[in-house]
């Protein structure tokens, strides 16, 4: 999976906090390309069990992004799933993601695309401001019907600041699976219900 976003709005956090790992106390770009492999139990809701996933998680700089033509086509060659992300307190990132989609993914490609909202790591910033959210609900749900990606929330926030919350991990990286499972279904040819 290759998280994308806006620099600065915490893509390293992110794959951090769903690998179970201590999220960084500061902000500092990623040079060149970080992968992370976790494995996870999702469960099947259409097999009613529970089915182990290796998961790979592509996190990239920014600028590394910019400056070397080679480190795209890495972290999207044979790419299964594409994360955007994006912060509530930072709307030029949310507008950002419809570019991004256009830019990272093709009409005939077969990768997963989801979006994920969180708040970023800032000394100044909680979760509690989610009411100074930029982005409403009608924004979400309008991005949701136009562009058919979930849009899955997460909160990254220093474990000394906010216990760590598994239930909110747990859920994340099911729905991921659930995705990635449906996905693979369809390009089988296998006929399936919906996972949503």
């Amino acid at each position: 999976m290759f998280f994308v976003g806006k620099g600065g709005v915490g893509k390293t956090s992110t794959v951090a906090k769903l690998s179970g790992n201590s999220l960084p106390s500061m902000h500092s770009e990623t040079p060149g390309i970080q992968t992370t492999t976790i494995y996870w139990p999702g469960k099947i809701k259409q097999l009613n069990r529970s089915v182990i996933f290796q998961l790979q998680l592509w996190d990239a700089g920014e600028t590394a992004l910019k400056k070397f033509d080679h480190i795209l086509s890495a972290c999207t060659s044979k790419t299964d799933a594409i994360i955007f992300l994006f912060s509530f307190v930072d709307k030029s990132s949310f507008e950002e993601v419809s570019q991004q989609i256009t830019r990272y993914s093709g009409p005939k490609d077969n990768t997963c695309k989801l979006s994920g909202v969180f708040h970023c790591l800032d000394s100044l910033l909680r979760f509690d401001q989610y009411a100074h959210s930029e982005i409403t609900q009608r924004d979400i749900r309008d991005f949701e019907q136009n562009w058919k990606i979930p849009i899955l929330k997460i909160r990254n926030i220093p474990e000394s600041e906010a216990r760590s919350d598994f239930n909110d991990v747990a859920q994340v990286l099911n729905i991921l699976c659930e995705h990635l499972w449906h996905r693979d279904i369809l390009l089988a040819g296998k006929t399936g219900h919906s996972t949503e």
